[in-house]
């Protein structure tokens, strides 16, 4: 190989390890801001959780209020009030997590952008009014 062609390739590749080495956001003194990547295998995992607790909100909810009796037991209630946590949790999560741009196709760490897009997609107002408890 020509002297030229290994500098070429020794450059894309310290290009790429920066890009990989920088997608950990950081503030102006160097630290590392609190993002969670999409990715994350954490993230995934509470994720799953989320969509377990809608799935188990969704079904056991509207059969509990056919047909139980008037008072709650208070298992029942304390069920309720950790998915409801949950749901808590998974709004300000959702603050700080990344999210692929459709456009660029370029994941976004900035948390303005992250906080925008939530805010003005409509999620977050049907978020909230989801954990509001009616009881």
């Amino acid at each position: 190989m020509k002297k030229d062609t290994i500098h070429e390739i020794d450059e894309v590749l310290e290009y790429f390890s920066d890009f990989y080495a920088s997608s950990i956001p950081k503030d102006k003194k160097g630290k590392e801001r609190c993002i969670v990547n999409q990715s994350n295998p954490k993230k995934i995992l509470f994720d799953i959780y989320i969509m377990i607790a809608l799935l188990f909100t969704t079904v056991v909810v509207p059969l509990r209020l056919a047909f139980s009796e008037e008072t709650e037991p208070i298992e029942w209630i304390l069920i309720y009030a950790v998915i409801d946590i949950s749901f808590l949790f998974d709004i300000i999560a959702t603050f700080f997590t990344t999210y692929t741009d459709p456009i660029t196709n370029m994941e976004v760490t900035s948390h303005k952008k992250i906080a925008m897009r939530y805010i003005k997609g409509g999620w977050l107002i049907f978020d909230i009014l989801s954990i509001i408890p009616l009881d």
